[in-house]
């Protein structure tokens, strides 16, 4: 929440991101690599920590089956 009013982070295709309220999009001067390499203290019992986990598959071109 920003000055009372609920606000959403949205990823784009190449990590930036993007603040969203209803009403108009902002650019963040943060990546989402960054957010997900890190961890914040928000209040004595609150804290958010980020992580990242990446899977490659196989498709085979003939069948569509993923290998």
């Amino acid at each position: 929440m920003s000055g009372g009013r609920k606000k959403r982070l949205v990823p784009s295709l190449d990590g930036s991101l993007y603040q969203v309220d209803g009403e108009g999009i902002e650019a963040v001067p943060l990546t989402a690599d960054f957010l997900l390499s890190s961890s914040f203290r928000f209040s004595e019992d609150l804290t958010v920590v980020g992580g990242k986990e990446v899977e490659t598959y196989g498709i085979d071109l003939n069948t569509g089956k993923v290998c």
